[in-house]
């Protein structure tokens, strides 16, 4: 990926936020948008955002209280992908929090 801002990979940032989320003891729900999405213009940008989900699922892999939601292939605010963010944020709600799961 680019760099961002002196060096900076997005990477590193990314795995920063999550430890500093993990840290503070949140929770957070991360919603990646469909590589798919016919909303998406060009190939390089669609790669973009294929590596843009690969970088957060990474991070997110290594933190319990931080959950992913990949979004269906579906329209921008769809009825579909609203039911699918609906969904994650209720199983979020009720679930444990990370220090009540051990």
């Amino acid at each position: 990926m680019r760099r961002l801002f002196q060096g900076v990979r997005i990477e590193a940032c990314i795995r920063q936020f999550c430890e500093r989320v993990t840290a503070d003891r949140a929770r957070m729900l991360v919603v990646l948008p469909s590589a798919g999405d016919i909303a998406i213009p060009t190939v390089q940008l669609r790669r973009r955002t294929i590596r843009f989900n690969a970088a957060w699922r990474d991070a997110a892999h290594m933190h319990a209280n931080i959950d992913v939601l990949d979004m269906p292939h579906a329209p921008a605010n769809s009825a579909l992908q609203l039911r699918c963010l609906a969904a994650a944020i209720d199983d979020i709600f009720h679930a444990p929090r990370q220090d009540e799961r051990t």
